[in-house]
């Protein structure tokens, strides 16, 4: 598949904040950029841009239809109910925009936020159904779809809909731009309005899904109730469990009927939008690259994988702290990028053992800080792993900020080419040990990171901590298998 490497992502978000924040620049620095109507609450198009670009088509179910229940097991009527929500959302902030009152600008912010989050439950729900249509008993259909995208082959694999990618569609698909993109928007926008067009008729398409799903549903109680009268007719056991074969709505959307139903109805559709999904991901990421390291950037396009190494799921009860949730993320990353080696991971190697908590605290520190919360001003506690070691971690976290300013100060792309390479060479030193071209800052990382990780392997909970990485090694190696 098209694999965006975090890191990368990690670094374009960087420098862009950087590159374009005021107080990092002088006015000789400064680019000549202008904040786009959709991002400046005081902008005079502000209302009316922002309410063209969220608008949506109310696809509601006609007068005469029947509204689905809401329930848990019904991933399609749970998909309706926000789609429902997300339109109440929009209506919501229309009636703010067209208010006159004086707090009108707070009930802007908080009907547009709302909308954002209505967003992410419709999206995040639509993944939910993905996984149901993927999870179909028909063999044929696999966990992951290849499809063709321009020159190459995309090969979706379970992932999220991000609402920020959705949002860019919109902006570009009502004729807005992206801050900073400017120059790609006409590149842009074709990809854009397809993956717009394609979800309004995946929405559409789901109107008709749930009327057909009533229908399917009503044959399946007929049967199921006429198997059960049957069973009661002859069975003497029926006596003692009258209720015990009663036809359930809970059970139909467990059974083989209902997913090859949903398989049938939706994958088409489903497809369709993750090969679009795709292609404008995929450019949008592109852009900002070709923004960021100019355009030369080899090594910083995404690379094509067969699969994610870490396909299924693991147990929450294990990896649920900020520093093991880490782990199966950083070795998939690790492998994907040739950092480790899949035959290390499969035969238990103690290098394994070692390189993969180090490369943990230096990715819970950049690319997955927003989920460890350790870069934060005001820090979260630190894990039972590394709470003895406070005082380093926060050194390893100036060291780091002081790293990315010197390398992320000068707005240049060979500033961004060199901040990579350092950042590569940091994690080549800490799998397979230090080079003397590395620089004194590298240096003072590397052995602050060594020194957290070489306790939690070596202390009291050493045994329960290589417990954890056997688990996850063999769990890789079994997907893999």
């Amino acid at each position: 598949m098209s694999h965006l490497d975090p890191f990368i992502v990690y670094t374009v978000k960087l420098a862009m904040d950087f590159k374009f924040q005021p107080s990092t620049l002088d006015n000789r620095q400064r680019p000549s950029t202008i904040n786009q109507p959709q991002d400046d609450p005081n902008h005079p198009l502000f209302p009316e841009m922002i309410m063209r670009i969220l608008s949506v088509n109310p696809l509601l179910l006609k007068m005469s239809e029947r509204t689905p229940k809401l329930k848990e097991e019904n991933v399609l009527a749970l998909l309706y109910h926000t789609d429902k929500n997300w339109i109440q959302s929009v209506k919501e902030l229309s009636r703010a925009i067209q208010s006159n009152k004086s707090n009108s600008t707070i009930k802007i912010n908080y009907a547009l936020n709302n909308v954002h989050h209505q967003q992410s439950i419709f999206l995040d729900t639509l993944y939910v159904l993905r996984k149901a249509i993927m999870s179909s008993s028909d063999h044929r259909l696999s966990s992951s779809i290849t499809l063709a995208s321009d020159s190459s082959i995309i090969e979706a694999s379970p992932k999220r809909f991000n609402e920020s990618i959705w949002f860019a569609a919109q902006v570009l698909h009502h004729h807005g731009k992206l801050r900073h993109l400017e120059h790609f928007t006409e590149q842009l926008r074709p990809f854009a309005s397809k993956l717009y067009e394609t979800l309004e008729q995946f929405r559409l398409q789901l109107r008709g899904t749930l009327r057909r799903q009533r229908n399917v549903m009503g044959r399946y109680k007929k049967k199921s109730s006429l198997i059960h009268r049957n069973t009661k007719r002859f069975s003497v056991w029926s006596i003692f469990s009258a209720h015990s074969l009663q036809p359930s709505n809970t059970m139909f959307y467990d059974t083989v009927h209902h997913q090859q139903f949903l398989h049938d109805e939706l994958e088409p559709f489903m497809a369709t939008l993750i090969q679009h999904w795709s292609q404008f991901e995929n450019r949008l990421y592109t852009s900002y690259v070709h923004t960021v390291f100019g355009r030369h950037h080899d090594g910083i396009q995404p690379i094509v994988t067969k699969q994610d190494f870490i396909s299924s799921r693991l147990p929450h009860s294990i990896y649920h702290d900020s520093f093991t949730q880490l782990l199966p993320l950083t070795l998939n990353r690790a492998l994907t990028r040739g950092i480790l080696d899949l035959h290390m991971i499969r035969n238990l190697d103690p290098i394994a053992f070692v390189a993969l908590p180090r490369l943990a605290i230096l990715a819970g520190i950049t690319w997955l800080s927003h989920l460890t919360g350790w870069r934060r001003q005001r820090r979260v506690a630190l894990p039972q792993w590394i709470q003895p070691h406070k005082e380093t971690m926060e050194c390893i976290s100036s060291a780091l900020t002081r790293l990315e300013l010197q390398l992320l100060r000068a707005p240049s792309e060979v500033a961004h080419h060199t901040f990579v390479r350092t950042y590569q060479r940091l994690e080549t030193a800490l799998v397979h040990g230090q080079q003397r071209n590395d620089s004194v800052l590298e240096k003072e990382v590397y052995l602050d990171i060594c020194l957290v990780t070489d306790s939690i392997l070596s202390n009291h909970h050493s045994q329960l901590f290589n417990v954890i990485l056997s688990q996850l090694f063999k769990h890789v190696g079994g997907d893999i298998d």
